[in-house]
């Protein structure tokens, strides 16, 4: 008897888990971003701190998000920890850019471009984390 050939294609089976992994770390770093914004939003609100050191909240906030994002998407591979950690920030970098950009009337500063900077290593270091992490051995 022949083997049956399948018309599976497999890369097409790992291009929708790919579009699933980094919708899963959009997923996840949008509920970092929320929960360390709130965290440091009560701070604010509860110590009075003055409002020079705010945007560094946000960069903070940004980058532990992104760091979230490429630990989240390398992960489940744990191949291609730059590359996938880079691409999986990308969707919050362009909605914090826009917000940034948004908020002083279209001009670009200092804040944008750290933002942007710390988002893009942080994203990095994430996925490069997840891919060298060791199975759990028992």
């Amino acid at each position: 008897m022949k083997k049956r050939k399948s018309n599976r294609n497999p890369e097409k089976n790992t291009a929708k888990s790919d579009y699933k992994i980094y919708l899963f770390a959009f997923i996840g770093e949008m509920l970092v971003l929320c929960g360390t914004l709130s965290v440091f939003s009560l701070i604010i609100v509860k110590s009075g701190i003055p409002s020079g050191i705010i945007p560094f909240f946000s960069i903070f906030s940004f980058a532990v998000s992104a760091f979230a994002a490429g630990f989240i998407a390398v992960r489940p591979k744990r191949k291609n920890g730059i590359a996938t950690g880079f691409i999986s920030a990308i969707p919050v970098m362009a909605i914090s850019a826009a917000f940034i950009v948004a908020l002083n009337g279209g001009s670009i500063s200092y804040i944008f471009i750290i933002t942007l900077v710390s988002q893009v290593l942080c994203s990095m270091a994430g996925g490069v984390t997840a891919a060298n992490l060791r199975k759990k051995v028992r």
